[in-house]
């Protein structure tokens, strides 16, 4: 079981093309528990523009071991939890961050 807030190399389905690259996961515990795969959201090294409130540029990209700036964008995807390779994990700050994102989106 992976905890939230890792940092891991997937394959991701987007808009246009599916791409392999760093993603956040998301899913819980809870949710791995009872499901095969993971629920994921998106990094990315294009500066979102505008930049809004469900977007987040990671503070601490480096100590994610992320080769340049990244954000977190609201957008969310899934794959199979044994098809991801860690790569890092969020910081604290950078992991509440996106926690607020996810909650601007989805909850209020």
């Amino acid at each position: 079981m992976i905890e939230p807030g890792p940092v891991v190399i997937a394959s991701f389905v987007g808009a246009v093309t599916t791409k392999i690259r760093p993603v956040v996961v998301l899913a819980s515990p809870t949710y791995q528990q009872h499901r095969p795969d993971l629920i994921i959201g998106l990094l990315t090294s294009r500066r979102p523009s505008p930049l809004t409130p469900l977007d987040h540029a990671l503070l601490d990209w480096t100590q994610a071991n992320l080769a340049m700036p990244t954000y977190f964008r609201c957008y969310l995807g899934m794959c199979r939890a044994v098809a991801v390779r860690p790569v890092g994990r969020l910081s604290p700050r950078d992991w509440a961050a996106v926690q607020a994102c996810l909650r601007r989106a989805v909850i209020a």
